[in-house]
This record gives C-alpha cells, sequence and structure tokens, in this order.
C-alpha cells in the first residue's frame, strides 16, 4: 500500500476515535473535548474540606430551606409535607 493509502487509513482512524470519544463524552462517562474536568490542587482537597468543613454545607442547605420557606409564606402555601 502506498504512503497516501496508510495516511488515509490513519486519518479515517483517528476521525473514528474522536467520534467514539465525544459519544462517550456526551454520555458523561469521560471527559474528552467540550467539557472540562475540575483541576488542580483545589479539585484533589475538595473532599478533605467537605470532611473536616461540613459547615458550608449546613448553611448552604439552610438558606435554601429559608428561601422556600419565605417563598411558601408569600404565597400562601402551607408547609411542605415532607418537612
Amino acid at each position: 500500500m502506498p504512503a497516501w493509502g496508510w495516511a488515509l487509513v490513519a486519518a479515517a482512524a483517528a476521525l473514528a476515535i474522536d467520534r467514539l470519544l465525544l459519544a462517550m463524552e456526551a454520555r458523561g462517562w469521560i471527559y474528552y473535548r467540550t467539557k472540562s474536568a475540575r483541576r488542580g490542587a483545589a479539585a484533589v482537597m475538595l473532599p478533605f474540606d467537605e470532611v473536616f468543613h461540613p459547615s458550608s454545607h449546613v448553611v448552604i442547605a439552610e438558606r435554601q430551606s429559608s428561601e422556600i420557606r419565605a417563598a411558601q409564606q408569600d404565597s400562601g402555601d402551607g408547609p411542605d409535607p415532607a418537612e
């Protein structure tokens, strides 16, 4: 096979692999081209921060629940049965 034939085969294989990786990224299996993963030391330290500083999650949850309660109070709806 001439050199241009091998170049054509290599280009077709690269295109097929690219499409496969894009399909895998669309399903959320990998990060490839369009989506970016969190990188750096902050991404590595985030689980440790959640273990040693859980109060930030409590504050966020309380803010969300107080916003929901305020919206329910303004609209006249009763409390959520799940609460």
